[in-house]
């Protein structure tokens, strides 16, 4: 079974590094499905290059089409240039710009109404974790920022606990299994589990991989800060728990 790995590397690199790091990925054989997030100035270039790597967004706008909107590129452009998915709602937006659940909402709709894939990110803080309002949290987030989902259309939910994210540490196993059990129910309802893969972030590394992908309802990883390094990122590529 295929497992997806989404590798963002933010505001990291130049692009010779970028270059050389996807130059090395294509002499890899690997069984699993491989997403990469470079900063956005080399997107079209490395997925011009690299016809064989699947490339992302990190972000995208909430205006549609094409206009007078400078600095933004909407999810038409990034589909004109080949590019089949984008993150939306990572924290570290929604913590720096204030993007809210409507907004987030907004820019999934736009990509899957240009056939390219949203990968919306979900989270609690520390202080909600502590005080065990999580779970309704997140199942809130979620909902507001779900958009409708219509027909064979599909979409990535990435939980990404905020007070994991760089800090070295992850919810343990139970934790984890209780907020991909409660999400896998949730898109159950509504009927749209088919449509949704899930995928877990917030410091993944070669300890913790067999231990997070061995989890039900786990579709896959958000990897950060690990995917910089190339070593490691190919020990997750063929790590044996993706190829069950």
């Amino acid at each position: 079974m295929k497992k997806l790995i989404i590798v963002n590397w933010k505001m990291h690199m130049s692009l010779d590094e970028a270059f050389k790091f996807c130059t090395k990925l294509t002499e890899q054989q690997y069984n699993n499905q491989l997403i990469i997030a470079p900063p956005v100035p080399y997107l079209a270039y490395l997925s011009d290059k690299f016809k064989f790597l699947e490339f992302c967004g990190q972000n995208v706008s909430r205006f549609v089409g094409q206009g007078s909107y400078t600095g933004e590129y909407s999810s038409l452009l990034l589909k004109l240039s080949k590019i089949n998915y984008s993150i939306v709602g990572h924290s570290e937006r929604r913590n720096f710009l204030q993007e809210s659940n409507a907004l987030i909402r907004q820019k999934a709709e736009n990509c899957l109404e240009s056939q390219v894939t949203p990968i919306i990110c979900i989270g609690e803080d520390l202080a909600i974790r502590q005080n065990n309002n999580y779970k309704d949290f997140l199942l809130k987030q979620l909902e507001e920022s779900l958009p409708n989902i219509v027909g064979e259309q599909n979409l990535i939910v990435a939980y990404e606990p905020i007070w994991a994210i760089g800090t070295g540490i992850t919810p343990g196993q139970e934790q984890l299994t209780e907020i991909f059990d409660a999400l896998n129910y949730y898109l159950k309802q509504r009927q749209v589990a088919n449509n949704i893969s899930l995928v877990y972030g917030g410091s993944v590394n070669l300890d913790n991989i067999e231990k997070i992908l061995s989890i039900q309802n786990i579709d896959g990883v958000m990897v950060g800060k690990s995917s910089l390094d190339y070593q490691m990122l190919v020990q997750m590529l063929n790590y044996r728990v993706f190829k069950k």
